[in-house]
């Protein structure tokens, strides 16, 4: 083996280990995502909370016509179909004050995902955050995609009472 090759190979090693070293709070996470629930993935290691959105929790429900539905299920279901097992960015804003994680906007390719899920209507603007993605809600209620289709209880509220 040339020295060239094996020195490649050695700089391949060190560079997929750094993947799974947490950065800073302000940096970026690169890696496969497992979903957690509509807003939260665990990239390299890490559970991340997707700035700036707030989806419903996995048991929470939503009404659209009077009939209950599971909101937290079809939004965790959909970021599965977004990102579960695909490589995903992260851009770190943060830490959340309650547990700790880092809070981060993170891309699939162009796409990001934060965005996606707010102008699904399948998260809410975090009122910590309320300009990020107010473009991204008003369209989506204009529109009664997601949550907006009917009556729910806003998630921070449902976590208080739950």
């Amino acid at each position: 083996m040339s020295h060239k090759v094996s020195h490649l190979i050695l700089l391949t090693i060190l560079l997929s280990a750094c993947q799974n070293i947490m950065p800073s709070d302000k940096g970026y996470l690169y890696g496969t995502a497992k979903v957690i629930d509509g807003d939260t993935l665990r990239v390299a290691g890490a559970d991340i909370r997707l700035f700036g959105i707030d989806a419903p929790e996995v048991s929470q429900t939503c009404t659209r016509r009077g009939v209950e539905w599971s909101c937290g299920e079809v939004a965790k279901k959909r970021m599965i179909k977004l990102a579960e097992g695909k490589v995903v960015r992260c851009n770190t804003r943060g830490r959340d004050s309650r547990y700790r994680r880092p809070v981060a906007v993170c891309w699939l390719g162009g796409k990001e995902l934060n965005r996606m899920m707010a102008a699904e209507g399948l998260a809410v603007i975090d009122e910590r955050y309320p300009t990020d993605y107010q473009k991204e809600q008003a369209a989506a209620r204009k529109a009664k995609r997601g949550v907006w289709a009917g009556e729910f209880e806003q998630p921070k509220d449902w976590r208080k009472q739950n």
